[in-house]
């Protein structure tokens, strides 16, 4: 993807510079979302920085030093070759930064109208060249769009309320989220990625927090919370649905004591590697013998309901590397990456309250 070619706004006054390289920016920072790339390379949004490391981690091969960051208006390409993010210093803009070029960064206007709303969520298609803002388009609160990044054109909008767990195809022609379908009643849309033209709106059993990936070309992987109609007890599930009709074409359930609690981030935290048939999230777990007992874990499960790892970790987002043989979990700040197979420490990553 050309970020040259863009016909966008440019951002006067973003910093760009490679590690090791001049000055950065002297501001407190703190890891807010860690995120895989497909090649392995884990990239950590932080603050007022973004870095990417290679599988030493020793090493950092970009630094990216840039305006106030929020965790949920970030996202990367799975290719990892383009991050994007909207903030506060962004200006009803969505800036995009090209990981592997050192292009410098460009901006996406979404507009404004009457209104005044900040965009909620962005999201890069796996190749970086398509942009789904959840809301603000245009200024207006419940207003989403696609844009097409090499262009900054809006391809098409519409009514975003009420939707969530934006989520591309591998191969980007499709585009799904949950909860604006079905009339606002919760359910799945899939729609063409570039029109926005509808081919499903069906109902889903049930709701569905996020998609970690697809473990084929006609079936997404979800994290799920199902509610018993008797006793109102809440569960659990990574749910396999088919994409012709939203169907559960496969489960994992969890057990009873164990709650996904990966929504206390944006976009929750729920990675899958296809590839091997894993998945990982943040949740917790209760003991019903102990009062006010609920351990913070992150685990580690096989899409044929193995429970591979079990991690003593509480905090927010998780990231799970393409050949999940590491998860990277934050903490307060602070970013630790474990071995899946016996789930010991292989790097603790310091960010909370650094200077870079």
């Amino acid at each position: 993807m050309n970020l040259k070619a863009m016909a966008m706004v440019s951002l006067a006054g973003l910093a760009i510079a490679a590690a090791g390289c001049g000055n950065l920016a002297d501001s407190p920072v703190a890891a807010v979302a860690v995120r895989y790339a497909s090649d392995g390379t884990l990239v950590v949004f932080a603050g007022s920085a973004i870095d990417t490391y290679g599988p030493d981690l020793v090493q950092k091969k970009v630094h990216l030093s840039v305006p106030s960051v929020q965790a949920p208006l970030f996202s990367l390409s799975d290719d990892g070759s383009v991050v994007a993010f909207a903030s506060e210093a962004s200006d009803h803009q969505v800036v995009l930064f090209d990981l592997s070029g050192g292009q410098e960064p460009r901006a996406i206007g979404l507009g404004q109208s009457s209104g005044t709303s900040s965009p909620q969520g962005v999201t890069l298609s796996p190749t970086g060249d398509l942009l789904y803002v959840t809301d603000g388009v245009g200024g207006d609160c419940c207003t989403s769009g696609m844009f097409d990044t090499s262009t900054g054109k809006l391809l098409w909008s519409g009514n975003g309320f009420g939707v969530r767990a934006p989520f591309f195809s591998t191969d980007e022609s499709s585009f799904f989220t949950v909860g604006g379908g079905s009339e606002y009643g919760g359910g799945l849309q899939r729609m063409d990625s570039r029109t926005g033209t509808v081919g499903v709106d069906v109902a889903v059993a049930d709701s569905v927090q996020a998609f970690g990936g697809m473990a084929d070309a006609n079936t997404l992987i979800s994290v799920a919370i199902s509610v018993d109609p008797a006793t109102y007890a809440e569960a659990t599930e990574i749910d396999l649905l088919s994409t012709a009709d939203g169907s559960r074409t496969g489960q994992v359930v969890l057990p009873a004591n164990t709650q996904f609690a990966g929504g206390v981030v944006q976009p929750p935290a729920f990675h899958c590697a296809p590839a091997v048939g894993l998945c990982a999230l943040y949740v917790v777990e209760s003991d019903p013998t102990e009062s006010n007992n609920t351990p913070n874990l992150v685990q580690v499960w096989a899409l044929d309901g193995t429970l591979v790892q079990s991690i003593d970790h509480a905090g927010g987002d998780v990231a799970l590397s393409p050949d999940g043989q590491f998860v990277a979990a934050i903490y307060d700040g602070d970013v630790t990456v474990y071995r899946v197979s016996d789930g010991s420490q292989v790097k603790f990553l310091p960010y909370r309250n650094q200077v870079l």
